[in-house]
């Protein structure tokens, strides 16, 4: 077997060997590697009394060569270096750079130290190889054209030795399925002409140029006759200096007039839909040429002398008003015009359109040039805006439909190239444009992926944009089984994680998040690269960052008690949950930024559930964070709000309400109960409450009674003292609402609610506690009574009364008490009419 040519050993490598004394001199990392036994003799160097270096085979059979990686991956693991089987099994069947790139990061874990930059990441390699090929075969392509006897066939592609050496009779069948269908798109693509767009256009030259040529002749006459008005307007100024009239501009007319539809269907006839569309088209959101004729009028500011400033002339201020008029005019009757034909003549022709786009190459360049402008041009939020994207994703879905292959290629000879230079020029229309890239691709995974690669190949080496443009992608809708497309994406989003900018980390970090939702073991896998992100300068690379670690840690919990796959073995799953406790312990701080903060309060809400032990931590940030935040995480009155946190084009949108609904709320209210503990606190502030009215939001569980009557008395004392606060009377009487109401601790929440009830009503009822604070306690009262506690509320004010004879009496109990004791009388005595 002949090596592939690989790369000098790095200086520190061959000194780390030769300092070691090995049997056999390492001189090719894919052979000597290969059975295992110089690693054996290496890590004997280092663990002398674990390894034996007489029960490693040296031979190169391969039972013998697999059975000493399994014993180095064992031992491997021990000392907490992951060596999976996917990993070390390359190594033994000689596969390119897999030898090498193990025995840099075995030198990088035992001696502690870091290599330079040597080994180039596997995508560079391949892009470098890519380029260096299509070079080569610009230079001479004449003689390096394969005959179609000669190249590859499906049965070769299968007996690749890359997938014949896989043990694993289901991954070995999915890597021959996916190679077949890569040499079949290979195929059909080598079939298709790469001239054919030079072999149209050459085939309607002539048509074009004549049609040219009319365009030309009759956008002058335009110009001319627009020369005019504006020459006679500015005469006319000059000699009168009065307002001037609007100036008409043709537009496209929807007219219902039978004439007028029988004139629209002659011409439709002579010339087809799409040279009626572009004449109806010809002038919108053209204003060069107006812009041309305001130049010639040659208003310059005059200078003025006193303050040595610009003062503007009574003449100029005129042309000024008309210049404004003239613009303000011209966007009115073009957005008129525009909407006007996609709401009615594309509409109603839309059947039409199809027909002539999909079977014509220059029809389809044709149509869709008519909407550029346009899109570039008006508002995200316009209704015309709109009207276009839905028709873009209407025509784009039927021509998927009749045929999707040739769409595709249309679509991305055409309209990819022009679009994304229009997506990335305005950050307010990105993600509607990006999203129409799919609309014209075949939903399965070898369209979309040769898709990406077209997009990949037209940005070049601009990893930025490209991984901004997947950071939108990823958000589409896919098929269940397109594996190999995530891996596309993970594959630039984990590269991504080392751009020096941060943007492109923060959406690197966004793909991953999105694909952890999916298939949350690729990304666990690599939890390290994320690991050295978390302490970034740039906040939403944290917060990013954060949220994948939220997302890891749900899954784990869900798929705990599922039957685990046999790739998953090889995480230590209890290891990565610390990992992901502690990522979130270092980031999650009251000392972070408050973006973080906000974003960190809604997305690790769901993961109380299952991990209590972060309740403390959520709870000191809820208590430190601004009121305005703490507001709008605890607001559960709306459906979830979605917004940015950042206004900014490139800051990405979160969920900022809601947190009650799917946190711990028993958790928190523990948190509260020991935290009440430890601070020793001797009242409540608006704070507290706001976070114990979020945890008695849910409906209380039977269960967690016991739980919430401990809660309750060790802070009924603090309930009840708030209700002697203007400010919080009104929250603190809804929280003991909440306690009373709850059927399994009611009796209880009653019988010790007696005492604590007789001491309010005495600080309550003082002269210096603001009406406010009497009014409520006394709704307080009538909703007691109407639950059916008339007893309860008759006794705790009768003792009341009693003891505080002349306060009771100045006080608003007094209607109360007569209403409850006439209620009383009446149900002893039966007589409705006491």
């Amino acid at each position: 077997m002949i090596d592939q040519p690989q790369g000098p050993i790095p200086r520190e490598i061959a000194k780390w060997l030769d300092s070691l004394d090995l049997a056999y001199q390492v001189r090719n990392f894919r052979r000597d590697l290969a059975n295992g036994f110089i690693v054996a003799e290496i890590l004997s160097r280092y663990y002398p009394k674990e390894v034996n270096i007489y029960t490693v085979y040296n031979e190169q059979n391969l039972d013998k060569k697999r059975d000493n990686w399994e014993q180095i991956s064992k031992l491997l693991k021990k000392k907490e270096l992951q060596v999976p089987q996917d990993e070390y099994e390359p190594i033994y069947y000689q596969a390119p750079d897999a030898a090498q790139a193990f025995l840099f990061k075995l030198y990088e874990f035992l001696t502690k130290k870091k290599i330079g930059t040597i080994f180039p990441d596997k995508d560079n390699r391949d892009m470098k190889k890519q380029v260096k090929q299509q070079a080569t075969l610009q230079r001479t392509k004449p003689l390096t054209v394969q005959p179609t006897y000669a190249r590859p066939t499906a049965n070769t592609i299968i007996k690749d030795r890359e997938i014949t050496r896989i043990v694993d009779e289901n991954e070995r069948k999915m890597l021959t399925k996916q190679a077949i269908e890569g040499h079949v798109e290979k195929v059909r693509s080598d079939k298709k002409d790469d001239n054919i767009i030079e072999y149209l256009i050459l085939k309607r030259k002539k048509q074009i140029e004549e049609e040219i040529k009319k365009q030309e002749e009759e956008l002058l006459k335009k110009q001319m006759k627009f020369n005019k008005k504006l020459v006679n307007l500015d005469q006319s100024i000059s000699q009168t200096g009065q307002d001037v009239k609007e100036i008409q501009i043709n537009c496209y007319h929807s007219s219902t007039s039978k004439k007028a539809k029988e004139q629209q269907g002659q011409l439709l006839e002579t010339k087809g839909v799409i040279d009626f569309l572009h004449e109806a088209c010809a002038s919108l959101f053209k204003k060069d040429p107006i812009k041309k004729d305001i130049q010639d009028l040659k208003l310059e500011p005059k200078e003025s002398q006193q303050n040595n400033g610009f003062q503007v002339s009574n003449q100029n201020v005129q042309y000024t008003a008309v210049i404004q008029q003239l613009f303000q005019r011209c966007d009115e009757v073009q957005k008129k015009s525009l909407k006007l034909l996609l709401t009615q003549f594309i509409d109603v022709h839309s059947q039409l359109i199809l027909e002539q786009v999909q079977s014509n190459f220059i029809d389809f360049k044709r149509f869709f040039q008519i909407f550029l402008r346009p899109i570039q041009v008006l508002k995200p939020t316009s209704k015309t805006y709109q009207l276009i994207l839905d028709l873009i994703r209407f025509i784009g879905s039927k021509l998927v439909e009749i045929d999707p292959n040739d769409t595709q290629m249309m679509f991305e000879s055409i309209l990819l190239d022009q679009l994304l230079q229009i997506a990335l020029r305005n950050p307010k229309k990105r993600e509607d444009i990006v999203q129409l890239f799919f609309i014209f691709t075949p939903i399965n995974c070898v369209n979309r992926t040769q898709l990406l690669k077209s997009i990949k190949s037209k940005l070049s080496t601009d990893l930025n944009a490209f991984t901004l443009i997947l950071s939108i992608l990823i958000q589409s809708d896919y098929p269940s089984q397109d594996e190999e497309l995530y891996r596309f994406f993970l594959n630039y989003a984990f590269n991504s994680l080392d751009s020096p900018s941060p943007l492109t980390r923060a959406n690197g970090l966004r793909i991953i998040n999105q694909i952890s939702s999916w298939n949350y073991f690729p990304v666990l896998q690599k939890i390290n690269r994320i690991q050295k992100l978390m302490n970034d300068s740039w906040w939403e690379v944290r917060a990013q960052g954060m949220c994948i670690c939220a997302d890891l840690l749900l899954q784990i919990a869900e798929n705990s008690n599922q039957n685990i796959d046999e790739q998953d073995i090889t995480i230590d799953f209890q290891q990565s949950k610390q990992l992901l406790l502690d990522l979130i312990y270092q980031v999650f701080v009251v000392s972070t930024t408050p973006n973080v903060i906000r974003i960190g309060l809604i997305y690790l809400a769901p993961v109380l559930q299952m991990y209590s032990e972060l309740c403390p931590r959520y709870l000191e940030i809820l208590l430190s964070v601004d009121s305005e935040i703490r507001i709008s995480v605890l607001n559960t009155q709306s459906e979830t709000l979605i917004q940015q946190v950042v206004n900014g084009c490139n800051s990405f949108r979160y969920k900022i309400t809601g947190a009650p609904i799917v946190w711990n709320s028993v958790g928190i209210a523990q948190a509260m109960d020991v935290y009440v503990k430890e601070k020793v606190l001797q009242d409540f502030k608006h704070e507290h409450l706001e976070i114990i009215y979020g945890c008695l939001h849910k409906q209380l569980l039977q269960s967690d009674g016991e739980i919430w009557l401990k809660i309750f008395e060790n802070t009924k004392q603090l309930l009840f003292l708030a209700l002697s606060n203007e400010d919080l009377c009104q929250l603190a009487q809804v929280i003991l609402q909440k306690f009373f109401m709850f059927q399994t601790i009611q009796q209880q929440v009653l019988d010790n609610s007696n005492e604590i009830f007789q001491k309010m009503l005495k600080l309550i009822y003082h002269p210096d506690v603001h009406l406010k604070c009497k009014e409520n306690l006394l709704e307080f009262f009538t909703f007691l009574q109407q639950q059916g506690f008339q007893n309860y509320c008759y006794n705790i004010i009768k003792q009341f009364s009693e003891k505080h004879k002349n306060m009771f009496l100045n006080s608003n109990l007094v209607e109360f008490m007569n209403s409850l004791a006439k209620e009383k009388r009446r149900d002893i005595l039966g007589d409705e009419n006491y």
